[in-house]
């Protein structure tokens, strides 16, 4: 009768570890459950509704880190240009005011993000002054005019106040173990991941899908300086 608890223990484990993450509902969480935003003790983030949370604070300065993968949309990206899906991401930052985000993906993926724009600065963030690191992008969707990248339409040094990077040295934003299978379309400065960057450390990047852009004018599988 033990051995029996035992395996039905195990077996309950692995349901556990392996179980799908939920499908975003489009709403915003009203709180994160665990962290305070410090490098030394960040954010949490477990669902899609913690992830449009964090967008949404996105002038916070906090430091995130994933906890599950987070899943926006279902179905197939390569459709989405003509039937879009449920959820469509709201874009936050642009060059006035900059998204503050350190965010460590811990491993795990995002996939599904959906943007279909006719304006400028478009990405999981419009432009973006911080970390991405350690990170899987996939089955997304990222369509703007002119700057548009999956994780930012610019990353790069926020001239108006300092940032410095974890390492103490002064930055734009450090992009670090970034894996991505996106579609990214635009008109001038597109990216795989970053339409622009300026002052921006980048390692390790991972890059397939599709780039397409209208004039040819700086655009890159991965990014533009």
């Amino acid at each position: 009768m033990h051995l029996i608890k035992v395996c039905v223990a195990v077996v309950l484990f692995q349901l556990s570890v392996f179980a799908a993450s939920d499908v975003w509902t489009g709403n915003v969480a009203e709180r994160f459950k665990s962290g305070i935003g410090k490098i030394e003790n960040p954010y949490i983030i477990s669902t899609a509704e913690e992830f449009a949370l964090m967008a949404k604070r996105y002038s916070d300065s906090a430091y995130y880190r994933l906890d599950a993968d987070i899943v926006l949309n279902t179905g197939d990206a390569k459709d989405w240009a003509t039937s879009a899906p449920k959820n469509k991401w709201t874009v936050y930052g642009d060059t006035t005011k900059f998204a503050r985000v350190h965010l460590d993906g811990n491993g795990h993926s995002i996939s599904g993000l959906y943007i279909n724009s006719d304006k400028d600065y478009q990405g999981l963030f419009g432009a973006w002054s911080g970390i991405a690191t350690n990170i899987v992008i996939k089955n997304s969707y990222v369509k703007g005019r002119d700057f548009v990248g999956t994780l930012a339409g610019s990353f790069e040094y926020e001239r108006s106040r300092d940032y410095y990077n974890p390492f103490g040295n002064r930055a734009g934003g450090n992009v670090e173990n970034i894996e991505a299978d996106v579609i990214v379309e635009g008109r001038k400065f597109v990216g795989g991941l970053v339409g622009l960057a300026g002052a921006t450390r980048l390692n390790s990047v991972v890059l397939g899908g599709l780039i397409t852009q209208k004039k040819n004018v700086f655009q890159n599988m991965i990014l533009m300086y």
